[in-house]
């Protein structure tokens, strides 16, 4: 991870979460793989990691981007 994030960096991780499907369906990046993601790029100094992308499905809630 090191070798594309920095400190201070901005980092952007664009999963695959456009669709309303359970991480056991395996049609989007599991949740936790994110999480791990956004985790490893904070311990290489991030100042900020965006997670980004187009929902296919609607509303962005059932596509598994927020925890309500």
């Amino acid at each position: 991870m090191g070798r594309f994030v920095k400190k201070g960096h901005t980092a952007v991780i664009k999963p695959n979460i456009a669709w309303q499907r359970s991480p056991e369906q395996a049609a989007t990046t599991h949740p936790d793989v994110v999480i791990t993601l956004i985790k490893m790029c904070k311990e290489q100094g991030a100042d900020r990691v965006a997670v980004i992308d187009h929902m296919i499905d609607a509303p962005p809630r059932l596509c598994g981007t927020s925890r309500d």
